[in-house]
């Protein structure tokens, strides 16, 4: 996986818990749902791959329109 394609996974992911999160009311079973999501979000933000990550984006080597929280 390129590091493009692994940043936009990940937005991805973190949109759809975000959507998750804020729809009314956000049910039990909605939270359990996005656990699996959420986990993987918190190792990649967590990991040395995330700082490679942001180093090449504060380095300018990704495309400025790419979508990155």
């Amino acid at each position: 996986m390129t590091r493009i394609e692994r940043i936009r996974q990940m937005e991805a992911l973190l949109d759809d818990c975000l959507a998750v999160l804020e729809a009314e009311p956000c049910s039990e079973e909605a939270m359990a749902g996005i656990a699996p999501a959420v986990a993987r979000l918190e190792a990649y933000y967590t990991s040395p791959q995330w700082r490679r990550d942001l180093a090449a984006d504060a380095a300018g080597r990704l495309p400025k329109d790419l979508k990155r929280g």
